[in-house]
């Protein structure tokens, strides 16, 4: 294939061109800046003690907050604080008076349920034969 004279000529010389730049840039990039000046320290070195505080509180692995799960008062207490105690030791009595006074109560609310149930058995004994006779 052969190339026409003018575009020989474009080809001629955008490759000189390229050559030149080529050329211009290596010995530009082989003269680098000196490097910057930095603040230089010196250490020095001695003993530190290096230590923080952090607020807490510990406790023992076998130390526990006694917490009652009932309301009531304590009638008596059966161990001495600070001191060791087992699993299943009773530590307090509660007061049971109120404790008694809610078991009456329920008993008397029970009574009054059973009574109302045998009167409903005695309303619907009643009934059944007028609802039989169609009355």
């Amino acid at each position: 294939m052969k190339i026409f004279g003018k575009t020989r000529i474009i080809i001629l010389m955008a490759s000189i061109i390229l050559l030149q730049n080529c050329t211009k840039a290596a010995e530009g990039s082989a003269t680098a800046p000196p490097p910057p000046e930095l603040p230089v320290y010196t250490v020095i070195t001695a003993p530190a003690t290096v230590y923080q505080e952090f607020p807490t509180a510990l406790e023992g692995k076998n130390n526990v907050e006694i917490r009652s799960q009932v309301d009531g008062y304590l009638d008596k207490i059966y161990v001495e604080e600070g001191a060791y105690v087992r699993a299943g030791q009773p530590l307090f009595k509660i007061d049971s008076r109120s404790y008694g006074e809610q078991m009456n109560m329920a008993a008397a609310n029970l009574q009054a349920a059973n009574a109302n149930i045998q009167k409903a058995k005695v309303e619907v004994d009643r009934l059944q034969p007028l609802v039989a006779a169609k009355v």
